[in-house]
Order: structure tokens, then sequence, then C-alpha cells
């Protein structure tokens, strides 16, 4: 686990380092007016940090048809599009009374995406072994492997939006004692690499307290799993080797394009079933 965690951590400092795309728009005047959003709040600034005729990156902010963002080196800054050469358009939809930037830049949504998507992902789940007719012992399965599949993206509002994933999961199983078993010095059956096969569907939430590069929220995993544990012997059997689990995790994503990558924490049919996983979609 320490390993995965390692690859998340330096997998995600490339991912924050490639810039979003943007387009490209040549400055038409350097004495404008510009507000600079910076350690979490604006300033305002008299001029803009470049000459004229020199080549900017430039992105839309939603609601305001008026300016854009430019990266002026180490904050974003919201520019009037008359100090580009861009054509203002008249605003559709922004709400009244909203001149000038006095927020944190908006996220950019689409109302509607697909995606693709592949985790790493475990589990841990108390799992039912009768050992012989009305006595049933309480054993550990710790589930880890792959999970495949997609979904669909909804906005929902300037800073949410509804992520409705599905995935089919390859995983291997670790079945041991629990503690308490132990400690009476019974149901001591251990059994590795176990085959297990199941769906998963992964109804979510997300915010984003800036831009679109970074998301938060939580999901509700329901998995549905069926798993090749071997009977450990012709009078014991277990009593969930097909069964249907669900819990609550915590999420967290950082997005570039059309790609994302996350990871998820939290629990499945207990407290104590540590869930978690590491993500990588790509939107459609």
């Amino acid at each position: 686990m320490a390993l995965s965690w390692g690859i998340f951590l330096a997998v995600t400092t490339w991912f924050a380092s490639v810039p979003a795309q943007a387009e490209e728009s040549v400055v038409k005047r350097s004495d404008c007016k510009i507000n600079v959003y910076k350690n979490k709040k604006w300033e305002s600034r008299n001029q803009l940090p470049f000459s004229v005729g020199q080549s900017v990156k430039v992105k839309p902010i939603p609601g305001r048809d008026s300016q854009v963002y430019v990266w002026v080196g180490d904050a974003y800054a919201a520019v009037p599009k008359s100090c580009l050469g861009i054509k203002e358009e008249p605003p559709e939809d922004a709400p009244s009374g909203t001149s000038g930037a006095t927020a944190a830049p908006m996220p950019d949504l689409k109302k509607k995406s697909m995606y693709l998507s592949v985790s790493y992902l475990s589990w841990s789940e108390r799992i039912r072994l009768e050992e012989a007719p009305g006595i049933v012992s309480l054993l550990n399965s710790n589930q880890v492997g792959l999970g495949l599949g997609g979904g669909l993206r909804f906005r929902a509002g300037r800073r949410g939006q509804i992520d409705l994933g599905s995935q089919v999961l390859i995983t291997s199983s670790q079945v041991g004692p629990s503690a308490a078993n132990l400690l009476a010095g019974s149901a001591n059956y251990v059994s590795k690499d176990s085959g297990t096969f199941g769906i998963l569907a992964r109804p979510g939430f997300f915010f984003f307290p800036g831009s679109e590069s970074l998301a938060v929220g939580f999901s509700i995993p329901l998995i549905y799993r069926v798993a090749n544990w071997p009977n450990p012997n012709s009078t014991a059997r277990f009593l969930e080797k097909a069964a249907f689990r669900y819990g609550a995790q915590l999420d967290m994503q950082l997005r570039r394009d059309s790609w994302s990558i996350g990871t998820r924490l939290g629990f499945v049919q207990s407290l104590l079933g540590l869930a978690w996983d590491l993500n990588l979609s790509k939107s459609l």
C-alpha cells in the first residue's frame, strides 16, 4: 500500500505541473487595470506585465464576457478583452451586478460528459464461515485489484458536478482469522490469492472550490462481488461467497484538460472495513 501511495504522489506532482490548455492572444495595450487572484484573494493592478504585441495564453471566464484569464507568471489575472484585442460579446446569462472580478475563478464545466476510468483499489470486509451446523465464525477478507469502466458527469450549479460511475472489478482476495478468533483459538482458516469478480456502481458529487483543476467530494460505492474461496473441508462452507456491499468515501481529483487523477478513502460494510483507490480517467 505504501508503494501505491508513493506512485500516486509522484504522478500527482507531474500531473499538477502540466499547464492547462489555453488559447493564444496578443497584447494590444499594457496600461490596463487588471485583477490578480493570489493567495486566495484579488489584488488590483494598473499595469499588464507584458509588452504590446506580445503573445499570451488566455482562458475564458464563465459568466464574464468582457474579461479573460491570463497567466501573469505566478497567478491568474482577470484582464479586459479590449486590452488583448478580443472582441467583447454581450453577456447571455451573467448575473446582474457582477462587474469586475470579485470571487475565485469559476470552473468551466460541461453540462454533460462521458469518461473512461481505471482504478487500483482495495477494501476489507467481514465474512462468515459455517464450520458445522449452528457454528459460525467471522473471518477477515481483503480484496486488492483493478476496476475498469467509465461513467457520466452532469453539471450541478456553478461549482458542482454529479458523477455516476461504474466498473467491472477483477481482484485477488486474502482471507484470514479475525483478532477475536485468534484469541479464542478457533477458525484459523487462511486463503491467499483467491480470485474475486464483481461489479461496482459509484454515484457521487464533486465540488470545485476554485477552477476546474481541483475537485473534492464524496461517493457511495455499491459493490456486488463473487469470491472463489475454497471451503476448508467437506463440512465447512462460506455463507457469503456472493454478496452485496456498500459504503461511503471522500474523493479528491486533479484535472487537466480531458484527464483526471484522483484518490478515494472511506469504508465498506462497516467503519472497520477500510476502502481506498487510486484512479485515472479520460473524458470523451
